[in-house]
């Protein structure tokens, strides 16, 4: 350098204070690292997910030479070189430097790697911000300087290149399609391409000639990843370019070629499909194929776009239909969702992530095209750098290796998915070439009446399977095949025990999820012979998984003591006052589960795992012994759900499920400030960059802060073990609502606190009987016309017609079912049943939040009901105590403590089984005086037959339903608990704004 000793040390501090004067004035959506060098800093900011690399110097020559390095290395997104034109003395405080380099001039230039740079000059040209911004040197103070970087930025994290490209492919392949479909008029390039895909495993997942167009499109996009991949390597290999071999030969017999040609290096398995797509097409296409080939040239020039999980994006978009993207029943995790897991994940510092190891072994054993996998490679590489900068070599092609090779595992039953999988992370870094990869096909099937069930073999044992059996639709046993590794190289012996294990496994529940045809268990197995089999051996690997969560669940610890222990136990407790053996049933729960527990069983310790899953992780029944699990053997570090009604509730593509984010750290011993990070997303992120931003905004969040990251927005709050284990039997109850301050208020509800005043509460299970449910109303009885002797009255069906008001008549007349034994003996069992459970009060089963008026109902005689369950008082007939239970469930806190304690399906569409019911707390009528009880009956007569406005609207601060706040008023001054119009007032409000968030109307 040209200064001496002293002024170069001083840029060093100059240039800290610049980065953190920027971070200041970014506000708090930028993270700012400091990292030294023996010369100077480099500093990186996270500004909304995207890296800018920062180089201050009193040449501009350094500057200069200095970022365009570090982009060119990969370090960072954006480049910020800038001149120092005064000198600072050296005599002043930090302080008084940033004030002075606040309103200094410095020359500035903004460097992005260079096939982004047209796109973002044009970008920054539309924002009339000058070009040179970009491509020249320019005077400019901190102030201005801010502005351009935001806009730069804005740009970058919109992935704006991205979508342009992707818009791009999606039209060639949308007239590719039409080009094969023109010559396609006997669906036989269907057929055959079909039979290419799918015959191979016996799947069935639609008519060829049904979803022709989506074949071909698959087919598209077969050759365009191909040809993108080899166009990224070839020259490193010594093969010839695409274009030149289709020039030579034509774009069909060039293609064929070029993909000959590169399998006599590698990638066989890749390649052979390509090959085998390339075979079926039609010559008349060439133009068709023309365009697939030239836009695969560009994008494979463009290394920054590849690196952005692109080939996955692609794979989301083109891939739509439900039986081609539903893959042996798993759904595709959006792309930002992804990102926002894994960087969760990797950059909470504890655990096997405290510090980045080399040795580090990352598993998706369902990993579907690998999107989970490139997001993890993603973040560990941001975790890679962060550890060597500043203290030794980075080697992004050693990495690269040292991922591919060792360390990241992708296993799933179809080959196809594995090949987009392996084509996903090959092209992180295409000019890298590996050996081979950790990328195994572990098909489902049966051989020599030996059932192989795909990964979940690996509950079993981490030795890899010898011999599976892929399935056909013609017979019952087609061909033997050793377990496949995708990219060559032998298939090792055993799994690693891994270190970080990723998934969103399949959620098929053993009924299904209805109204697709061959939907179920294993519905896409054409040969029901080979389907029974599989079922069978699945289920008994289901009851194992079962027994084994249940004694885990019942160990005692030797410890009371340990955080969160004597809570649990005092829940345990509970049990064994209630019929709520449906706990410990894994049934419902699906496959989801048992991935679960194979991430359980093949994780280390310190280890940590991360996975989507349908909601009712947090909520249902069936998985309460898998929310033993992960209190018990893990500390679950981040649940995130969302409640962002326009873009969704879930996380993975093609689905409306309520789904849930959850990161946990296997560990023996528990810490005694165990906390969970909880994250309400409002607004979902929308790409990768903006999701990794989220991400590390959430780890430097306060406890209950709103977050606004470029268009995502989210609260986060922590919940203590101690909270966890009082609320194990829903721990959706902890983020209960968008707001948490309403799920405060609700959780104090739940355990009786009003406005500061205590009532009484129970389980709704101690003190009443619950009556039957939906399949053993239908069971028993039938619907019948007028009144024949012998029948009974019902409350049939659940329309909002039937939920306005609190006292509800019967609307029609069921007969009891004749069933003849095997002895000839005729049995009406309807007439047990309605003598056992009929009853007046009514509570749903199911609840449409934004089209519900009152909660629970009660009959004007006894009655039983398809869709409402009904309640008796155990030890009480007390006419007035039913009427305040029925009163308690309807008023604000009782409604609010059943929305808490739901079990959540489709966002605003909720369940409650019979479980969720005998576990409600409620108010204990039974502990009321006769002079409470009498006044909550009088206020429930006075309204029982006024209609509610629906659930939202009586809540509207403009205009409250009268009724609302009479039954809220009548129910407060009953028992006492003060209160003011300005209390309920700001409770009503507070309530409006989270359910028209949550239904999609705030």
């Amino acid at each position: 350098m040209s200064f001496g000793s002293g002024r170069t040390a001083f840029e060093t501090k100059l240039n800290v204070l610049l980065g953190r004067l920027l971070s200041k004035e970014l506000g708090l959506r930028a993270v700012s690292e400091y990292v030294s060098r023996r010369d100077r800093p480099d500093i990186i900011m996270y500004v909304n997910g995207v890296k800018v690399i920062v180089e201050g110097s009193y040449s501009r020559a350094d500057a200069e030479n200095d970022v365009k390095r570090r982009i060119q290395e990969g370090l960072g997104d954006l480049g910020l070189a800038l001149f120092y034109r005064e000198d600072f003395p050296s005599n002043l405080t930090d302080f008084e430097l940033e004030e002075r380099l606040k309103g200094s001039t410095f020359e500035v230039r903004l460097i992005v790697p260079e096939d982004i740079s047209g796109t973002l000059l044009a970008y920054l040209t539309n924002k009339k911000v000058e070009p040179r911004w970009v491509t020249g040197w320019i005077e400019t103070r901190v102030a201005d300087l801010v502005s351009i970087l935001n806009e730069a930025v804005q740009f970058i994290a919109s992935e704006g290149d991205v979508k342009y490209v992707i818009g791009e492919i999606e039209r060639n392949i949308n007239d590719f399609v039409e080009s094969v479909k023109s010559v396609d008029s006997t669906k036989q390039i269907a057929k055959n391409l079909y039979d290419v895909f799918y015959k191979l495993y016996g799947l069935s997942v639609g008519d060829y000639d049904k979803i022709d167009e989506l074949i071909y499109a698959k087919a598209a996009l077969a050759i365009f990843l191909s040809t993108t991949f080899y166009q990224s390597v070839h020259a490193q290999i010594g093969l010839s370019s695409i274009s030149s071999l289709c020039r030579q030969y034509g774009y069909r017999l060039g293609l064929r070629r070029a993909f000959e040609e590169i399998l006599k290096v590698d990638y066989e398995r890749v390649y052979e499909l390509a090959i085998q797509v390339i075979e079926i097409l039609p010559e008349d296409i060439s133009s068709a194929l023309k365009r697939i080939v030239e836009l695969a040239e560009v994008c494979a020039s463009k290394r920054t776009l590849l690196k952005k999980d692109f080939s996955g994006k692609i794979y989301h978009k083109i891939v739509g239909d439900w039986a081609i993207r539903k893959n042996f029943a798993t759904y595709f995790t959006t792309i930002p969702a992804a990102y926002l897991l894994a960087y969760l994940a990797v950059f909470t510092r504890t655990g096997v992530f405290r510090e980045f190891k080399e040795s580090i072994k990352v598993g998706d054993l369902a990993c579907g095209s690998g999107t989970l996998l490139t997001a993890t490679y993603s973040a560990l590489k941001d975790l890679y750098v962060y550890s060597k900068f500043g203290e030794g070599r980075i080697d992004f092609r050693e990495f690269h290796k040292l991922m591919l090779e060792e360390n990241i595992w992708g296993i799933d039953a179809l080959s196809y998915a594995v090949q987009i999988a392996s084509t996903n992370l090959a092209l992180q870094d295409p000019t890298t070439q590996v050996r081979w990869m950790r990328t195994l096909t572990v098909p489902l099937g049966e051989a020599d009446e030996k059932v192989v069930l795909g990964s979940l073999e690996f509950i079993k044992t981490r030795v890899v399977p010898d011999i599976v059996m892929y399935l056909t639709g013609k017979v019952k046993l087609m061909r033997e095949a050793k377990v496949t590794s995708i990219t060559g190289g032998e298939v090792p012996k055993e799994l690693p025990e891994f270190d970080f294990i990723i998934m969103n496994p399949p959620f098929t529940r053993a009924t299904g999820r209805g109204g697709r045809e061959r939907g179920g268990l294993f519905g896409f197995i054409v040969d029901e012979s080979v389907r029974g089999d599989v079922v069978r051996e699945y289920e008994r690997l289901r009851d194992s998984v079962q027994r084994e969560l249940k004694a885990l669940t019942l160990r005692e610890e030797r410890l009371v003591t340990l955080p969160g222990i004597k809570e649990l136990y005092n829940q345990y407790a509970i049990l064994s006052k209630l019929d709520v053996e449906e706990l410990y049933n894994v049934g419902q729960a699906g496959e989801g589960l048992l991935f679960l527990y194979l991430a359980f069983k093949r994780v280390k310790e310190g280890g940590k795992i991360a996975f989507v899953l349908p909601k009712s992780l947090l909520t249902g029944v069936s998985w309460f012994l898998a929310r033993n699990l992960l209190f018990r053997e893990f500390h679950p570090e981040h649940v995130v759900v969302s409640y962002d009604a326009e873009n969704g509730y879930n996380f993975s593509e093609s689905t409306s499920l309520s789904e849930v984010l959850v990161v946990a750290r296997k560990r023996k011993n528990t810490e005694e400030n165990e906390a969970t990070t909880i994250t309400i997303l409002c607004k979902k992120p929308s790409t990768s960059l903006e999701a990794r931003a989220l991400a590390l905004r959430i780890l430097k969040s306060k406890d209950g802060e709103y977050l606004e990251v470029n268009g995502s927005k989210a609260y986060t709050y922590r919940a203590s073990r101690k909270k966890l284990a009082e609320r194990i039997f829903n721990w959706g109850s902890l983020m209960a609502f968008p707001d948490p301050q309403l799920t405060r208020i609700a959780d104090e509800a739940l355990d009786g606190n009003i406005f500061g005043t205590r009532v009484p509460m129970i389980r709704l299970g101690e003190i009443a009987t619950i009556g039957i449910d939906a399949h053993q109303f239908h069971d028993a009885f039938r619907r019948v016309s007028g009144e024949p002797p012998g029948s009974y009255p019902a409350v049939y069906g659940g329309g909002e017609e039937r939920r306005l008001q609190m006292l509800v008549k019967p609307n029609a007349r069921i007969m009891s079912n004749e069933i003849k034994t095997k002895r000839g003996k005729i049995m009406r069992p309807g007439e047990r049943l309605f003598k056992e459970f009929s009853g007046t009060l009514l509570v749903p089963d199911r609840i449409w939040v934004d089209t519900a008026h009152v909660i629970a109902m009660c009959s004007t005689e006894p009655v039983l009901s398809n869709i409402f369950y009904t309640l008796r008082l155990k030890n009480n007939k007390d006419a007035d105590r039913l009427k305040a239970l029925c009163l308690w469930l309807n008023t604000t806190w009782g409604a609010l403590s059943i929305l808490a304690n739901r079990s959540e399906t489709r966002g605003r569409w909720i369940r409650l089984k019979m479980t969720h019911w005998r576990l409600q707390p409620v108010l204990d009528v039974t502990k009321l005086d006769e002079e409470q009880a009498a006044k909550l009956a009088t206020v429930f007569d006075i309204y029982c037959e006024k209609e509610l406005r629906r659930l939202p609207e009586q809540f509207d601060p403009s205009n409250v339903d009268p009724i609302r706040k009479g039954i809220d008023r009548g129910f407060l001054e009953a028992l006492d608990v003060k209160f003011t119009d300005e209390y309920l007032n700001s409770l009503y409000r507070l309530v409006y704004q989270n359910l028209s968030t949550w239904i999609g109307e705030g």
